[in-house]
């Protein structure tokens, strides 16, 4: 994303920034398509925080306890920005996250989008 969003070019710096966030409400990788679009997937849903690429237990998308922490950790940068980035879970967990009833309403992008659309028929 920074290559599509960040004006790079393909000899450009290899810095890596997260501006591209603020285009979307909600990041998800490595989802496991098409696996994630099958609402009876348990997958778990982990929040990312992006400068670090940290993982944080969520309960849903809800922040949790960490072991050996007893209070929940809000990633606060992800939130000032308006974007939540997570890794794994399924549609059910993106559907509740952005407070909607149907993928209709969602734009999505990915490497393979002809691939996975494919895999859903």
């Amino acid at each position: 994303m920074n290559f599509l969003c960040g004006g790079r070019t393909v000899h450009g710096p290899h810095t890596c920034n997260f501006d591209w966030l603020q285009y979307f409400d909600v990041v998800i990788t490595g989802s496991a398509k098409p696996g994630f679009f099958h609402e009876e997937s348990r997958a778990n849903l982990f929040e990312v925080e992006p400068q670090s690429g940290m993982l944080s237990n969520t309960d849903n998308g809800t922040p949790m306890a960490q072991v050996g922490d007893p209070s929940p950790k809000i990633l606060l940068k992800s939130k000032d920005k308006g974007c939540r980035v997570f890794q794994g879970g399924n549609v059910g967990h993106l559907h509740s996250l952005l407070s909607i009833e149907s993928s209709s309403q969602v734009v999505r992008t990915s490497y393979f989008s002809k691939k996975d659309l494919l895999a859903l028929d």
